[in-house]
Formats: C-alpha cells, sequence, structure tokens
C-alpha cells in the first residue's frame, strides 16, 4: 500500500516539476514578447524616423514564397541574399498576387528608418510605399503606411492591434494557476492551513504577474 502510494506521489511531483517547466517556457515567452512590444513602443516615441528609397535593380530578385500553412510572404533578394521581406497578410494580399502573376513592375520601395548612434547603420526598416508600373505602363504608387511612425495615429494604432496580446497572457495565466492549484490539492503532506495558504499565494502570484503587463501597457 505504501510503495503504491509512494510511487503516485513520485508521479505528482515528476508532473509538477514539468508543469512548472512548461510554464517558466510559455511565460517567458510571453513577458519577452511583451518587452518587444515595448521597445517598439520606444522606439515609434523617441527615434528620429526619415524615409529611405530602394531601388529595384536588375540584379535584384522578388519572390513570393508559400508556406504550408497558406501563408505567404514577399522577399527581396540581391546576390542570392535575403535584404527585406514582408508577410502578404492584409494589406499586401493583393500586391503579392500581382506580383506574382507578372501583372506589375516594382520600381522601389520606400523605408520608415532610423540612425542608429552606437552603430552608425540604418535599421528598423518599415515599409512606407511601393512604387511600381501596372499593366499599362502607368507609375502608381501604392501606401502601405498612412501615418509616420511616431505619429500619434500610428502609435495608437500599434497599441490598439496589440491588445489581442491580453487574450493569450490571460488564458496562460489562467491555465497555469489552475494546474497549480490543482497539484497543490493533490497533494496530502500539507495541512489544510497550509494548503490554503499556498491556494492565496498561487492565485496572487498569477494575478499580480497578469495586472503588470496591464499597468506596464497603459504606463507606454
Amino acid at each position: 500500500m505504501k510503495d503504491s502510494e509512494n510511487a503516485v506521489d513520485i508521479k505528482l511531483i515528476f508532473q509538477f516539476f514539468m508543469c512548472c517547466l512548461v510554464a517558466i517556457v510559455f511565460l517567458s515567452s510571453t513577458y519577452l514578447e511583451f518587452s518587444d512590444y515595448a521597445q517598439f513602443q520606444h522606439k515609434l516615441k523617441n527615434k528620429n524616423w526619415v524615409q529611405k528609397t530602394m531601388e529595384i535593380t536588375p540584379q535584384m530578385e522578388i519572390e513570393i514564397f508559400h508556406y504550408r500553412n497558406h501563408q505567404s510572404k514577399i522577399i527581396f533578394k540581391e546576390n542570392q541574399q535575403e535584404i527585406f521581406s514582408k508577410s502578404c497578410n492584409g494589406q499586401l494580399e493583393l500586391i503579392c498576387k500581382y506580383i506574382e502573376n507578372h501583372e506589375i513592375q516594382i520600381i522601389s520601395l520606400n523605408f520608415y528608418t532610423f540612425l542608429d548612434k552606437n552603430t552608425n547603420n540604418y535599421n528598423e526598416f518599415l515599409l512606407n510605399t511601393i512604387a511600381f508600373k501596372d499593366k499599362q505602363g502607368q507609375l502608381q504608387t501604392f501606401p502601405y503606411m498612412t501615418d509616420a511612425p511616431n505619429s500619434p495615429q500610428y502609435i495608437a494604432e500599434i497599441k490598439t492591434e496589440f491588445r489581442s496580446f491580453f487574450i493569450f497572457a490571460f488564458l496562460k495565466h489562467l491555465i497555469f494557476a489552475i494546474m497549480f492549484l490543482g497539484f497543490n490539492l493533490s497533494f496530502n503532506v500539507f495541512k489544510k492551513s497550509t494548503i490554503k495558504l499556498i491556494n492565496n499565494l498561487i492565485i496572487t502570484t498569477f494575478s499580480l504577474s497578469f495586472i503588470s503587463f496591464v499597468i506596464r501597457y497603459f504606463l507606454l
């Protein structure tokens, strides 16, 4: 009887540690995702954004790459090296189809970018417009961005789009909180008062973790 109880306890302990490992991985990815967003918001507000144009030369290649999940992206290459890529979702979906069907000819890409003072290089290229020739040979411009990156309108738009992050963050916190509460109730080595204390600690920890994201979001 004791052997079977010990076996059950060992199994629970193993499952508990595996749950801890999975929680650390998933919640760490959540923190990293939010940190990337916070850094991007900081760049939008504080960097000196300028426009740069990249002419499409004969040495450059434009490729539409399709993934197995039916997603696709447009890739610009020079000397077989990728220099820029962008998902074909949303606004670019139609442009990607035109390019793949050879209905338009891309002439140039215009970007918003900023000069990194540490490296003295331009980075964080944001696609602004695409200049192309249509079937009739007329020069057209596709406006991918309607506002500058540091404009209040663009910053507010990015902030609104990021709200979906909180749905997944809340679900992750809720699921792992329930799992840890379940493990705590499964262990028979603690007194009822101790179990209650641990449950309160679990609920408080996961609640504060999620609330911290909300507070940091509104402070950005």
